[in-house]
């Protein structure tokens, strides 16, 4: 925390949330499910075994990880990679990290961490960084590699996928765009203001710059908040969006305040102030919208009146923190906050909340 934010571009509050809210999902509860998810048993790695359907006839398997995965990781948000590196541990695998230019200072404190804890599982894995298009030191990677991950632009998965060798398994993460939907039933009294919290949250974690970033969020009218009866009933509608679009505007507003005051050790206003431009642009959106009395079911909430207005918004905010965490030559790849096991063919998805 002490060197993230000028390594990063994030706030010292944005990297202390961010990380709790990733590192408290790494238990040893959450990791067995993941694997009897993907694998029907939480030993399928370590031995041959068998599962309760496996057992009726008499069957069992063992399952096995690449022997050595390679990560394309992308310079946007550190969560991702520190996915990858986590799960290839999981699938007993030697890994090469590839970061983006700039982006190797979290997966190299990671790695330095996991090397403390368990030595012979720190000297399974390699950090290392460079731009892109080195065709000469990739082919060498790939030609290695049992098993290639690549999170990035759909343009950089495409690239990526023609320089890996047939025998190797490929698997890209690309360019996703979020939204959130807010049903009717979360929106009684009691739970209107947890809701709203946690729509800010959303909003407010990681700059807005992660994949399951909420950018519009659609709210569904005829909760018990919007209740009314007779010809008040349209009124109290209206005036419960209203209600309710003022409260994630004013937890959004504390949470931003809450990251560019943090402590004396939170990075400079600089950061607020630079982005001020941009969230006065999306306050006038919003204020604008909270006026539109005819939004009806699945109206946008964050997002001006046209359907592409949340869009729009959401792109000027990102083009303004982009543009100042790509300073010094990053790759600008998307992230991704979904992944999966390298292992057999597994499917099963772990979206980690960024």
């Amino acid at each position: 925390l002490e060197q993230g934010p000028a390594a990063t571009g994030f706030s010292r509050v944005t990297l202390a949330n961010g990380f709790d809210n990733f590192f408290k999902q790494f238990t040893l509860e959450n990791f067995n499910a993941l694997v009897t998810q993907e694998l029907g048993h939480a030993r399928r790695l370590d031995e041959i075994v068998s599962n309760a359907a496996e057992e009726k006839l008499s069957r069992g398997a063992l399952a096995r990880g690449p022997e050595f995965l390679a990560h394309v990781a992308s310079g946007n948000l550190p969560n991702p990679t520190l996915m990858s590196i986590a799960l290839g541990v999981l699938t007993r695998s030697a890994q090469f990290v590839k970061c983006a230019s700039g982006a190797s200072f979290v997966p190299r404190l990671f790695a330095h961490s996991l090397y403390d804890a368990e030595p012979k599982l720190g000297a399974c894995l390699e950090i290392a960084e460079w731009r892109g298009g080195r065709a000469d030191i990739e082919k060498t990677l790939f030609e290695e590699a049992d098993c290639v991950t690549v999170t990035g632009s759909d343009e950089t998965l495409a690239a990526t996928r023609h320089h890996v060798p047939a025998r190797a398994r490929f698997l890209g993460y690309g360019h996703r765009l979020s939204f959130g939907y807010v049903t009717s039933e979360a929106l009684t009294s009691f739970q209107a203001k947890k809701t709203a919290a946690r729509a800010a949250t959303d909003i407010v974690a990681w700059n807005q710059l992660g994949c399951l970033s909420q950018h519009v969020i659609y709210v569904e009218h005829g909760g018990a908040a919007d209740a009314g009866d007779g010809g008040r009933k349209g009124k109290a509608q209206r005036d419960g969006g209203k209600d309710q679009l003022s409260q994630i505007g004013e937890r959004i507003d504390e949470q931003r305040r809450e990251g560019a005051h943090g402590g004396d050790d939170a990075e400079p206003d600089r950061e607020h102030e630079d982005d001020q431009q941009a969230d006065d642009e999306i306050g006038r959106r919003l204020a604008e919208h909270g006026e539109d009395t005819d939004q009806q079911v699945g109206g946008p909430l964050i997002a001006g009146g046209s359907e592409n207005a949340g869009r729009d918004a959401g792109a000027q905010r990102d083009h303004h923190r982009q543009q100042r965490q790509l300073e010094g030559e990053r790759e600008t790849v998307e992230d991704h906050g979904e992944h999966r096991l390298a292992v057999g063919n597994g499917n099963a998805k772990l979206a980690m909340e960024e």
